[in-house]
């Protein structure tokens, strides 16, 4: 079974690649919605897998915080 990685998804009328990802199950409530779906605002391949990695990243680190639980903001 070959499991593929994720890339750059680009809309069907539009062109315009997009960054897609499923919330897992434990974020879901937290999260509020079932995919993750942003724009990558171009057309150029190579451009939009840049922009994929960033976006990729950011989403990656909010779904770290949202696991990690509320934290204390008093020292």
């Amino acid at each position: 079974m070959v499991l593929r990685m994720n890339h750059p998804w680009p809309h069907p009328d539009s062109g315009i690649y997009w960054y897609r990802k499923r919330v897992p199950e434990r974020l879901k409530p937290l999260v509020g919605k079932t995919e993750e779906r942003i724009s990558l605002r171009t057309r150029d391949p190579e451009q939009a897998r840049i922009e994929f990695a960033r976006v990729c990243l950011e989403v990656q680190q909010r779904w770290r915080e949202l696991s990690a639980g509320p934290r204390s903001l008093s020292v």
